[in-house]
């Protein structure tokens, strides 16, 4: 034991005496000190640096890739790990749409939590990208978080002022909160961007009429006087005065913006319905015969052309035009419903013309037409609670139990005044 413990001893002191020689050795120049490492020239630090990149590149292709082919194939959950891969990657920013992609997975797999959690993660990197703007919006408005949900929207037609729609949501929003002042703004925003909405323009004159309406046509009339081409405020003038029954006046600023915009159907439309009103009617058909031939799908226009004929007596050729509004849509119950006044319209018809003040059995039973009409128009809900009404009326002057009665076996009116009917 005392033998080993000398060994130890001499090993230490002999480390001790060669480490001090080895000092004694450089200081005095006889050991070179050891070499500093060499400097990597910029050209070599380059290709090396572009080496990197380029497998850093290639893997952000990799990933983007892979999750741009789930999504593509509407796998969108699988599409996931891929793109959140690309968005914790992508420093160079070289896929921008990564969190439109992943808010629009979350959309699909509907996961609203997580997609107002990309929308606004993604907004903090990019905070001008509309889409998640749009996306965040609607995920609060449906949260009825209204201030947040307009806040977006603000920014939102900032970045682009020609989003008529998104001046439509924003107007809405501001309607919740009761400012109508920034409601009327934002609905001006989206007639003057797409003039022919008819729920925009429809609600901005509401709002007027709440304001002040005697200042709005005022104030349109002074632009006219001050830009007669000004046909933007032709229509809303037009618009305004058809909405308060002034009739003519609309007429005659409807004709003035038509000579100058000769294409628009919704300006002829309104054309035709303040000529109606006003019992012109053959003038009314001109002009909606001129839709027909620029949109001979326009079921609407034919249920308007059945109304002027109705007017006119001609109910033969009225039912007609309801005939080519149910071609085209055999569920519109706007057709049903101007199909049951055509019958109605022909009782009165028929009655002043046979000087009678009472219904008889034939003209119960063309009031039982009009009330199948009717019947028929409920099942189409936007016309489901005029038809009701129109229904409960005529009721009271169908064939009772005892007219059928004392008529046994007579289906159908025998007067020469039905006669267009079968």
């Amino acid at each position: 034991m005392q033998k080993r413990k000398g060994w130890l001893l001499i090993l230490v002191a002999g480390s001790i005496a060669l480490t001090f020689f080895l000092l004694l050795m450089i200081n005095s120049g006889c050991v070179p000190p050891p070499e500093k490492p060499t400097t990597v020239s910029p050209e070599r630090q380059k290709a090396i640096d572009d080496s990197l990149r380029k497998v850093y590149e290639w893997e952000l292709r990799k990933y983007w890739s892979t999750g741009y082919e789930y999504y593509k194939n509407k796998d969108f959950q699988s599409a996931l790990k891929p793109f959140w891969k690309v968005a914790e990657m992508d420093t160079i920013k070289q896929h921008k749409d990564v969190w439109s992609k992943l808010a629009d997975c979350y959309f699909k797999l509907e996961n609203a939590d997580s997609v107002q959690l990309v929308c606004e993660q993604g907004l903090n990197e990019y905070p001008d990208n509309l889409y998640l703007h749009r996306s965040l919006a609607h995920i609060l408005t449906g949260r009825e978080m209204v201030d947040e949900a307009i806040e977006h929207y603000e920014t939102i037609v900032k970045l682009d002022n020609k989003a008529a729609d998104d001046y439509k949501k924003l107007g809405n929003l501001y309607l919740k909160k009761d400012d109508i002042d920034a409601a009327i703004q934002a609905y001006e925003s989206t007639t003057n961007i797409n003039p022919q909405d008819v729920e925009s323009q429809d609600i901005l004159a509401k709002l007027y009429e709440q304001v002040d309406p005697e200042a709005m046509i005022g104030r349109l009339e002074e632009i006219i006087k001050l830009d007669p081409n000004n046909t933007e405020a032709i229509y809303k003038l037009g618009r305004t005065r058809f909405n308060r029954d002034e009739f003519a006046k609309a007429e005659q600023l409807f004709r003035d913006y038509l000579k100058k915009r000769p294409d628009d159907i919704y300006a002829m439309e309104y054309l035709g319905n303040s000529l109606q009103n006003q019992n012109k009617f053959q003038e009314a058909l001109n002009t909606y015969n001129t839709i027909i031939q620029k949109k001979p799908e326009h079921k609407k226009i034919y249920c308007e052309m059945a109304s002027c004929y109705k007017s006119l007596n001609q109910f033969g050729k009225a039912r007609s035009m309801t005939d080519k509004a149910l071609n085209i849509d055999d569920g519109y119950g706007f057709a049903y419903i101007v199909r049951g006044e055509i019958y109605e319209a022909s009782v009165e018809y028929c009655m002043q013309q046979e000087n009678r003040n009472e219904a008889n059995f034939d003209d119960k039973l063309v009031n039982e037409l009009a009330y199948r009409q009717y019947e028929k128009a409920t099942n189409d809900l936007a016309y489901k609670d005029m038809a009701e009404k129109r229904k409960n009326w005529i009721g009271q002057f169908i064939p009772t139990k005892e007219d059928r009665f004392f008529n046994k076996g007579k289906t159908k009116a025998a007067s020469a005044c039905y006669k267009w009917i079968y």
